[in-house]
């Protein structure tokens, strides 16, 4: 049965996971009725009966300042106001939100979003027509609809660990898609009378929202006593929880500084292990999160993604109006079906990337297939109603599938990767950086559109094919590496970064010297010792792989002619509760190395049963660190089939690529005996 904890911390997970969806489908909510209440602004007016007064005026039914033929630059102007102030924004926002109660700065930014939405509408009811009042609002709410995405994503990041990330992010993200939905839904209702309401009516609900986030958000774990997910795969501690090897009695600085507090005394009964203390998360510079593997890659291919998917958004209404003969309402209910294959397309992406661990490769292949897809809605679209329904689902999935992608799971991902140590404060100012440099393109797409439209909509298409194609081929670099990672593995030298030397007493009174190594970078831990008769033991565990591998190293008996070494090793399945993690081995310290320790505990040999032979060549699949280990034992690696498949289901590995590197054996019985440790 599961325990309280647990329960009430899947709760929150739960209710953070709505709440944070709801919060960001209203940012977009309120982002796009502009692109609804185009075509009232500028009407067009051979279709409308004038009264009496008008004549000789083809725009008398559009609303001033947008009544003019010049009326598609203005609305671009509007477009890369908003989208340039709300990139702007973002590289602040990021910064900021490190720095502060993410409840307080989302609500703050909620509320005055919802206020200069509703501002933009005001010009409607007050009879406003200065095209410079329009560009101010459009400014100050880009600003402030920039705080939006680096807190709802820093939040999930904080709630959510890495496993299963792109589904849920995929599913989650699709709040963009709902929001532009309800976005063109609710401003359309009132865009052909009283268009002023399509920007009050959202700009109250996100206020409303802004209001339950103040009373309700829970931006971390932490805040409400629970434990944080684990975003690498490691163990973690709580405060009540005591580390093995932990000591108390003496300060980390001391420690850290050999210093013991008291004179050592180098005797057996002297406590073996301290850990340092950790450092408390600290804000990185933008600098820093720019030079993090893959953040660069993958903001500038958001730049040209993001602006296909905002050209869509701010201008496909009006696309369908000028190439039909729809009203605003019909056109705007009709462009919702671009953000429903967006849904699709972006829970598909989480699957996908998932399945192969390939964000890169995902979105190249979605990118490229995008191209076609966006010729023929362009050439066929208008062909029938039907056709254009389809055609505008797949280009939804392909052009907001990569976008999804990259701003949610890869977003989290690189945010939370191991070269920042856990550093949870990081990923907003690497969501930032990567939605930032997006939101830059997507001010540039609808700013470029208007000044193209007016040369044919055909360019517009062939511009936003162009961006397809340049965001592919800016991640390049990232598909070689996955595709080599996965089909041509490296094999690694055993680099470490700690090495604690414990001289150890066993029962013989032989005194064994063990060397115990950590690397945090790679996420492994090696223990190694000779004995008395030579023999060599190697015990390395593999934290990613979920493996053990342990090497035995005998010398040859010369009585028997054997002049070389024989070296065997054992391959198990390792949990990770079963030792002390990396980071935390990495942070031990001996108060007092020359001391000879007695163990705590005398452990009896543990005996397993083998009936799996593996092969050197395709051990890649189980670890890559297997080849380098034991190179020495190329006929003599053995493995269950038992452990096999747990960690087959447990790394979600397909378990007959696996398999292909083992062949059957007929099962014999091994004992590994191992000198406890204190």
């Amino acid at each position: 049965m599961a325990s309280y904890h647990a329960i009430r911390r899947a709760r929150y997970r739960v209710f953070i996971l709505i709440l944070t969806f709801l919060c960001y489908a209203s940012y977009h909510l309120s982002r796009k009725p502009i692109s609804v209440v185009k075509n009232s602004l500028h009407k067009n007016c051979s279709n409308v009966l004038p009264p009496p007064e008008v004549t000789n005026d083809s725009s008398w039914c559009s609303w001033a300042p947008f009544d003019k033929s010049n009326y598609e630059e203005l609305f671009g102007v509007l477009d890369v106001a908003y989208l340039s102030a709300y990139a702007v924004g973002m590289f602040c926002s990021g910064y900021i939100a490190e720095r502060m109660n993410l409840r307080y700065f989302m609500t703050i930014g909620m509320l005055a979003s919802g206020f200069f939405t509703a501002a933009f509408g005001f010009g409607y009811f007050f009879n406003i027509h200065s095209f410079v009042y329009y560009v101010i609002v459009q400014v100050i709410g880009g600003l402030f609809q920039s705080t939006g995405w680096p807190s709802v994503v820093t939040c999930m990041g904080n709630w959510y660990g890495k496993g299963k990330r792109g589904l849920i992010m995929g599913i989650w993200n699709s709040h963009t898609s709902v929001g532009n939905i309800l976005g063109a839904i609710i401003p359309g209702f009132f865009a052909e009378h009283e268009w002023g309401w399509s920007f009050v009516v959202p700009g109250i609900i996100i206020a409303v929202l802004g209001l339950i986030v103040f009373m309700f958000l829970v931006p971390n774990p932490k805040d409400v006593g629970c434990e944080p997910p684990d975003q690498h795969g490691k163990k973690t501690f709580t405060s009540s929880e005591r580390q093995p090897f932990e000591d108390n009695t003496y300060s980390s600085d001391s420690l850290s500084n050999g210093e013991s507090g008291i004179a050592s005394t180098g005797e057996e009964g002297t406590p073996l292990l301290s850990s340092s203390g950790e450092e408390q998360d600290k804000p990185i510079s933008v600098f820093q999160a720019i030079m993090l593997p893959g953040v660069l890659e993958f903001s500038l291919c958001l730049f040209f993604a993001k602006l296909v998917s905002y050209t869509f958004l701010f201008w496909l209404p009006k696309y369908i109006g000028s190439t039909t003969n729809f009203d605003a309402e019909k056109s705007a209910d009709l462009s919702t079906l671009f953000d429903v294959g967006g849904i699709l397309g972006g829970i598909v992406a989480g699957i996908i990337s998932d399945l192969t661990g390939a964000h890169g490769c995902v979105c190249v292949a979605m990118l490229l297939a995008g191209t076609p897809a966006l010729f023929l809605y362009d050439h066929l679209g208008n062909r029938s109603f039907g056709l254009s329904i389809g055609l505008l689902m797949i280009c939804g999935a392909l052009v907001n599938g990569p976008y999804a992608l990259i701003t949610t799971a890869v977003s989290a991902d690189l945010g939370t990767q191991e070269a920042l140590r856990g550093n949870a404060k990081a990923l907003a100012t690497v969501t930032a950086i990567i939605d930032g440099t997006g939101s830059i393109g997507a001010a540039l797409g609808p700013l470029l559109t208007g000044l193209i439209s007016p040369t044919g909509w055909s360019n517009v298409f062939y511009m936003l094919i162009a961006a397809d194609i340049a965001a592919a081929i800016l991640l390049t670099r990232v598909v070689i590496v996955e595709l080599r990672n996965r089909f041509c593995p490296r094999t690694y030298e055993l680099v470490l970064s700690t090495q604690l030397v414990v001289n150890v007493k066993n029962k013989g009174d032989e005194v064994i010297v063990e060397s115990i190594q950590a690397n945090t970078t790679s996420d492994t831990v090696t223990l190694e010792y000779q004995n008395t008769d030579g023999t060599l033991i190697t015990l390395f565990i593999d934290f990613k792989s979920e493996v053990q591998i342990f090497r035995i190293i005998m010398p040859g008996e010369e009585e028997l002619g054997e002049t070389q070494a024989q070296a065997i090793c054992f391959l198990a399945r390792f949990s990770h509760s079963d030792f002390i993690s990396s980071d935390a081995m990495s942070k031990l310290r001996q108060k007092n190395p020359t001391a000879i320790r007695t163990p705590e505990e005398e452990k009896s040999p543990t005996v397993y049963t083998h009936d799996l032979l593996a092969d050197l060549s395709k051990s890649h699949v189980i670890s890559p660190y297997i080849y380098n280990i034991c190179n020495d034992a190329i006929d003599a690696i053995y493995f269950t089939e038992a452990d096999l498949r747990t960690i087959s289901r447990s790394l979600s590995k397909d378990y007959a690529t696996m398999m292909s590197a083992m062949q059957k054996q007929v099962p014999s019985r091994h004992g590994a005996a191992w000198t406890p440790r204190t």
